[in-house]
């Protein structure tokens, strides 16, 4: 997967269309298949086993990076992660690679 989201972003941000202006953070919640374990006690998740998704992407909706967690996990807790998960995007120059966002929004 991340070899694949680096060619993606290489071949985005070379045709321009990377917008490192704002992005987005979102998590949606994945349950588990029949005979998975329960996950650990959670008033929001409300015992169910599963897992969660999170995904950060620019403004033109292209995935930056993505995590998994438990279901049980509140959505900013893996936000630090998520942002130095971002790869580094070639400029075609030798200098430090962008690789954060100037705005983040969160749900």
């Amino acid at each position: 997967m991340g070899r694949l989201l680096q060619a993606l972003l290489d071949r985005l941000h070379h045709a321009d269309q990377l917008d490192w202006e704002r992005v987005c953070m979102d998590n949606a919640s994945v349950p588990a298949k029949k005979g998975a374990r329960p996950s650990t006690p959670n008033p929001t998740d409300r015992f169910r086993p599963g897992s969660k998704r999170h995904l950060l992407t620019d403004r033109q909706a292209a995935p930056l990076a993505i995590l998994l967690s438990g279901v049980n996990m509140h959505g900013n807790v893996p936000l630090a992660a998520l942002l130095d998960s971002v790869p580094p995007v070639s400029l075609g120059r030798p200098v430090r690679p962008r690789c954060h966002p100037r705005k983040l929004h969160t749900d």
